[in-house]
């Protein structure tokens, strides 16, 4: 009996770091090999800066074709190269779908899925997701008028575009990427089983309060905002109130460990790197802080709500939508209405928002949920539940099946 004809869908990104982008083409190339469907990832190396996320292959296998040339950093000779041996792999592979995840694989993927249309003549459907961008905050003002050219002219060969949010989605309009009916809204999906499992805030031992950051240790997270934070906290509480983890790594850490010792908090201060038993991470923590300059929608947060850990975060990409819980960006906060000002906080169901790079603003909301762990817990509560319906795997294959099966 003949084999049911599939779809065969070739995945691509730069690196498989820690972070969101690295769960969500795992966990969809992984789920989306069956009687429909064959998916394939293509994936350059993560660099020795960066947490390797490759064990996420372990757990959820798939095939993977690996191009040493495809890195985040720009190298004109190393990034043709690139193009030319993805190139290579469309012409062996003859995929139906060609997604790319990410800026620098979306820009790489996409000349190469260009190329291979023109040069064969064959049908392509080109699909890209913005987990976020980096058209602010990340490069000089050139640089960043550049890419965002570029990414105009690719979005007008694209089948799809898809954002990780309605904040994602009409920031790329603001920048005259896409448009309203270009840009699809699909909500990340992650495995969240262990962390839906652990007991909430108030069933934990008690004791200093824990304070985490969980992600990159760079200067696009803004890290040192939390740092001069509780550096201010503990002058305001007692000195054994509350406890500060750095868990990840990256190019700050060596400077922020110096901080540390700088204004003496080595002991209430630890770094513990990259982590891979998060559900132990985020049992250890009380409040789960954010402190990014710009984002997507950041995967620790999804991950901390799912512990039922209340968080304190910057107001930038999705974050609003995530601490709202209104997919659509419009606002329903729990209390003070007023929009986010210096120094103050605004709290929502699922956490306290602060504008970006307020420092008081930090160390009012830390001080806010420190004195009162009643309203953590039902942050935490309403959180957990909020994420359990939103952001799980299946949800995010069934979204990106439908699109699939519409476009192809």
């Amino acid at each position: 009996m003949d084999r049911p004809y599939k779809t065969k869908i070739l995945r691509v990104i730069a690196r498989l770091n820690v972070g969101g982008p690295a769960h969500q083409v795992v966990l969809l190339t992984h789920a989306l090999n069956d009687s429909r469907w064959e998916s394939v990832l293509v994936t350059g190396n993560p660099s020795s800066a960066e947490g390797n996320a490759e064990y996420l292959i372990r757990r959820h296998p798939c095939r993977l074709l690996r191009i040493p040339e495809l890195k985040r950093e720009i190298h004109p000779l190393q990034d043709l190269t690139a193009v030319w041996k993805l190139f290579q792999i469309l012409l062996r592979e003859k995929p139906a779908i060609l997604h790319t995840h990410t800026a620098k694989a979306g820009t790489i993927g996409r000349t190469a899925g260009l190329f291979y249309r023109w040069l064969t003549g064959k049908q392509l459907v080109m699909i890209h997701t913005f987990h976020g961008h980096v058209l602010h905050g990340y490069f000089r003002p050139f640089a960043t008028k550049f890419f965002t050219w570029v990414e105009r002219m690719l979005a007008k060969k694209t089948d799809c575009l898809i954002a990780v949010s309605q904040a994602v989605k009409q920031e790329l309009i603001s920048f005259g990427i896409g448009s309203d009916s270009t840009i699809r809204v699909i909500p990340l999906g992650l495995d969240l089983q262990e962390l839906l499992a652990l007991p909430l805030q108030g069933a934990r031992d008690p004791g200093p309060v824990r304070v985490g950051y969980v992600g990159r240790l760079v200067p696009i997270k803004n890290p040192f905002l939390l740092l001069e934070a509780a550096q201010q906290l503990s002058r305001r509480l007692s000195g054994s109130s509350f406890e500060l983890f750095f868990i990840g790594d990256g190019e700050l850490r060596p400077a922020l460990e110096k901080k540390v010792q700088e204004i003496g908090m080595s002991g209430r201060v630890r770094f513990m790197g990259w982590r891979q038993d998060l559900a132990a991470v985020y049992r250890m923590l009380d409040i789960l802080c954010l402190t990014s300059k710009n984002e997507g929608t950041p995967v620790s947060l999804i991950e901390a709500l799912a512990a039922g850990t209340p968080v304190i975060a910057t107001d930038v990409g999705g974050v609003r939508e995530l601490l709202s819980g209104n997919l659509s960006g419009s606002e329903k906060p729990m209390c003070q209405p007023a929009p986010v000002s210096a120094g103050t906080f605004k709290a929502f169901p699922h956490g306290l928002l602060i504008g970006s790079n307020d420092l008081e603003g930090l160390v009012r909301g830390l001080e806010f949920l420190c004195a009162r762990p009643d309203i953590g817990l039902r942050m935490g509560t309403t959180g957990r539940d909020y994420v359990r319906r939103q952001f799980i795997i299946g949800r995010l294959v069934s979204d990106i099946q439908r699109l699939y099966e519409g476009l192809a």
